[in-house]
């Protein structure tokens, strides 16, 4: 009975959070962006990468304020890194597992030619949401899994970026700093965390609760792949950083005359 209203409660929030950034996150992003100049010159593929990533934007905001607030406050709830059980923790997952879905739905409904990174973002998605799934219907990974969610703190630099670049605010200082602020988040919430929950579970792999997982120590291989896109995706903005670094050396040599990217 207990494990029927666990589902129960599971399937409503995760319910509930698809409704809200399938309809409604849409219309307020609509609200936020309609009325300006940027947002009225765009194509229908840049606006709806612009709805897609106000969602996103949105889902990352909320996910991460959770997930602190979660991590301090139910410590004892969660001081078994693989069973701990905590309400808080797996209403986020299905959070979590709502908006994924519906902006799967959203991929779905598109296609290569009008979203940008869309094999890549269908890759991510379907990686995500089987983990997050199993963890929403089992009950396991819910400590680690809020440690892994701290990684959306970097997102709304990532999609600030995307914005400042389509509204022609490349050259901006608001555009460097929020540059500075990705590569410094992605880094601490992505990278560093990242060897944390493979030494938990290496730690605890010849304990009760291990054994206990059986095919769900499986989740770890998802996981694993999308490390390694974020490791990708790290390796891409290092190299853009570089490339920026340079940019700013060569003009200092050359009083700040620059033409074409490059300085003369």
């Amino acid at each position: 009975m207990a494990y029927s209203a666990y589902i129960y409660n599971n399937a409503l929030v995760a319910l509930t959070s698809f409704v809200f950034f399938y309809s409604a996150g849409k219309k307020i992003s609509l609200l936020v962006t309609q009325s300006t100049k940027s947002y009225a010159s765009m194509s229908k593929k840049t606006k709806m990468e612009f709805h897609f990533r106000n969602n996103s934007t949105i889902h990352a905001v909320l996910v991460t304020a959770l997930c602190i607030f979660v991590l301090i406050w139910d410590r004892k709830e969660l001081s078994d890194p693989l069973w701990g059980v905590s309400w808080k923790a797996e209403a986020i997952t299905a959070i979590t597992l709502g908006y994924l879905l519906a902006d799967f739905v959203y991929l779905l409904r598109s296609n290569s030619s009008t979203t940008d990174a869309y094999w890549s973002s269908m890759c991510h998605h379907l990686l995500t949401m089987s983990v997050y799934l199993n963890i929403t219907v089992f009950g396991c990974f819910s400590y680690i899994s809020l440690i892994r969610l701290t990684a959306e703190m970097s997102t709304p630099f990532v999609n600030m970026r995307w914005v400042l670049d389509v509204c022609g605010m490349k050259l901006s200082k608001i555009f460097v700093y929020n540059g500075w602020l990705m590569v410094l988040t992605f880094f601490c919430c992505r990278i560093l965390v990242m060897p944390y929950g493979y030494y938990v579970v290496l730690i605890l792999r010849h304990t009760e609760g291990f054994r206990r997982l059986g095919v769900l120590a499986l989740c770890m291989v998802p996981a694993a792949l999308i490390d390694l896109m974020n490791l990708y995706w790290f390796s891409r903005m290092i190299k853009g950083l570089l490339k920026y670094l340079d940019l700013q050396k060569r003009m200092q040599k050359s009083n700040g005359i620059v033409t074409n990217g490059k300085a003369d």
